[in-house]
């Protein structure tokens, strides 16, 4: 389904189709798509991206993340003296200390290399200067818009926009009893769409084991 079909399909199930509901659809539909984006994490959503730390200054400790960041899947540095190295997550608090304290991880036996997000940055440190900085991260769904009607929600799963503008309509008009019942049906459509990414990670040939 596009965007018209969406929209109009949750306006005939919700009956209204007066001005104060119609002229606010747009909002309710980024707000839907925030809570997808919130809630979904599922293996149609990732993205990576690569970032240079030997053409960054030598005291960077703030990269900024792709603008369609969704959420962190794994973040890793390759070819640190050769080797792959894996980050260590520490809160901002305890980044800032490391900092302060100058603890440079690299120039010790565990060559651990530190960070977390802040603000939709990524900290890391301290900064190796060499390798490529490889994130993989859930990407957020392509806003629906007349100019760009459809994503692979859209096309896939339209129950889950249907249902989520329900949400929306239903709480602006303040039917609360209303509202349960489309919540409870948007989160089952993301329970299924989790169930369905869970089927297809996990399928394949089985593991076999030989003994002898």
């Amino acid at each position: 389904m596009n965007f018209t079909e969406i929209t109009d399909t949750a306006l005939s199930y919700s009956d209204r189709t007066d001005t104060e509901v119609t002229s606010r659809m747009d909002k309710f539909l980024l707000m839907t798509e925030a809570r997808i984006n919130k809630k979904l994490k599922v293996t149609s959503m990732s993205a990576r991206s690569l970032i240079d730390l030997a053409s960054a200054t030598p005291d960077q400790v703030v990269f900024a993340l792709p603008s369609d960041f969704g959420g962190l899947r794994s973040i890793k540095i390759d070819n640190v003296g050769g080797r792959q190295c894996t980050l260590t997550y520490v809160n901002p608090e305890q980044l800032a200390n490391r900092i302060s304290l100058g603890e440079f991880g690299l120039n010790r036996a565990n060559q651990r290399v530190y960070y977390n997000i802040v603000a939709k940055e990524l900290h890391l440190y301290p900064n190796p200067n060499i390798g490529n900085l490889e994130i993989t991260y859930y990407q957020k769904i392509d806003p629906l818009t007349v100019a760009a009607p459809n994503n692979w929600i859209s096309n896939d799963h339209p129950e889950c926009y249907i249902f989520g503008l329900l949400v929306e309509i239903t709480a602006f008009a303040k039917d609360a009893e209303a509202m349960a019942i489309w919540q409870g049906r948007f989160m089952e459509s993301i329970t299924d769409m989790d169930f369905d990414d869970s089927i297809t990670r996990w399928s394949g040939t089985p593991l076999v084991v030989h003994v002898g």
